[in-house]
């Protein structure tokens, strides 16, 4: 009976000792998940102080805007070659 007892209690022992190494690494692992989250925060607080700035003149009114010799015709040669 006592050396079954010891037995028992070498194989509770060990599967103690993988529960506090599983502790351990579920610990560190929980410690870690703040700082990524963290880094999540930064990233978004950059993008949000990048602000998109509106195009100071659309297509139509470059087309208007500045006058470019050859333009119209070069535009209708890619259009032209479309099939659609």
């Amino acid at each position: 009976m006592p050396e079954q007892c010891r037995v028992k209690l070498h194989k509770d022992i060990e599967l103690l000792k993988k529960a506090k190494e599983e502790i351990s690494e579920l610990k560190s692992k929980e410690q870690n998940k703040p700082k990524e989250w963290k880094d999540v925060k930064d990233t978004l607080a950059r993008s949000e102080q990048v602000r998109l700035q509106e195009p100071e003149l659309s297509a139509a009114e470059l087309k208007n805007a500045y006058g470019v010799p050859g333009m119209m015709e070069v535009l209708r040669e890619f259009t032209g070659d479309r099939v659609v």
